[in-house]
């Protein structure tokens, strides 16, 4: 059992995300989950604390299982899927091709790392096939990048940085819960090595290319 699926903002995100993995573990199956490198932040937000509840739920589960938490993932979309929240990079491509310049919280040079859905994807094929279970992985690119160096990739021209506290009063009308922007400007670095190192796939440096189309 795959379990990909996950609600952010939604005022019950936690309990949706409870009920959807009890009824991922009622199958009795071995578990793929993808989490999230959030759990690894320092600042914890509701959104990290549900991803850590249902890790420890996984590993105790009895179940064989495989946690695999993707960094900053990207790619182009995907023609049948319909997410109910805004999709992170794809809106961030979004802005930066059409705003003279994009708006950030504070500084912006907080980091990411971001890992292409091809590859993350990838990696969990190549374990499965190895039969490895019982591991734990971070899926991320080979590089940290800033969230600036990330805009200047995308072709933004500027960036327009915004105090924390007028985006938490305005970030709801954009689609942005409070609980999300509490840690926004966390840097979310992972080491990739691990998992490059069990599967045999070597992640692909950032490439804006594959959203040029979103």
């Amino acid at each position: 059992m795959v379990h990909l699926a996950t609600k952010v903002m939604a005022a019950d995100a936690r309990e949706q995300n409870r009920r959807m993995l009890d009824g991922v573990l009622s199958w009795g199956l071995p578990v793929v989950y993808a989490s999230s490198t959030v759990v690894h932040w320092q600042r914890q937000n509701e959104y990290s604390a549900s991803r850590i509840e249902d890790e420890k739920r996984v590993r105790e589960s009895g179940l064989p299982y495989l946690i695999v938490r993707p960094c900053a993932p990207y790619g182009p979309r995907h023609p049948e899927h319909q997410p109910a929240h805004k999709e992170s990079f794809h809106t961030l491509a979004r802005m930066c091709r059409s705003l003279p310049a994009v708006p950030v919280m504070g500084d912006g040079n907080y980091r990411r790392q971001p890992v292409h859905v091809d590859d993350f994807n990838g990696a969990i094929l190549r374990l499965l096939r190895a039969d490895i279970w019982g591991r734990e992985f971070d899926a991320g690119g080979p590089e940290a990048m800033s969230l600036r160096a990330i805009i200047a990739a995308l072709g933004g021209r500027r960036v327009l940085p915004i105090p924390r506290p007028i985006l938490r009063v305005a970030g709801p009308f954009g689609g942005l819960s409070r609980d999300v922007l509490s840690t926004f400007d966390t840097d979310d670095v992972v080491d990739p090595r691990p998992l490059a190192v069990a599967s045999g796939l070597d992640p692909r440096a950032f490439d804006p290319g594959v959203l040029a189309n979103v």
